[in-house]
């Protein structure tokens, strides 16, 4: 069980002023890089990832002399750091409140789900494949919902068994 230690800082009027700012224009990249990622995806239905994005920031710091006070670091944080640690944190979270509340906490296996089909077939893809056809039974769907079904069939599954 983790326990959450609280921190405060107490920054001169000055340096509230700069930390403000970085958190404003962390904001803004944070929402021009959603977007960068969104436009993408609607006109050429192919994903953008971190490194991709990453490798934007030194053009983007050239184009946005407001940006250059932040540590490149910082920037790159920003870019979309949730893939990084936001998750795993998240999760720690959650288990750690549903032991508190009493309740069961059960990770899935999420190894393969977008390479099975609901009925249990092995159905190999590319990520550039958006739609799953199965050749077994035949199912057709999103391949985001039919991955999210399985881990929800594997959830089941595991409660049934516990």
């Amino acid at each position: 069980m983790q326990i959450t230690y609280c921190f405060r800082m107490h920054p001169a009027s000055e340096q509230e002023a700069i930390l403000l700012s970085w958190l404003d224009l962390c904001r803004k990249l944070y929402n021009l890089a959603l977007e960068d990622r969104q436009t993408v995806w609607e006109t050429e239905k192919r994903s953008i990832g971190y490194r991709d994005q990453q490798n934007k920031l030194p053009a983007f710091k050239k184009d946005n002399p407001e940006y250059k006070g932040i540590h490149s670091q910082v920037l790159q944080d920003v870019t979309k750091s949730i893939y990084d640690a936001s998750w795993g944190k998240l999760l720690t979270y959650i288990e750690y409140k549903s032991k508190r509340q009493g309740k069961r906490f059960i990770k899935i296996p999420p190894g393969g789900t977008s390479q099975t089909c609901i009925c249990g077939a092995s159905v190999p893809k590319d990520l550039s494949v958006r739609v799953h056809t199965c050749p077994k039974c035949g199912y057709t769907g999103d391949r985001d919902i039919v991955s999210a079904k399985v881990i929800k069939m594997r959830g089941l599954q595991l409660i049934a068994a516990a």
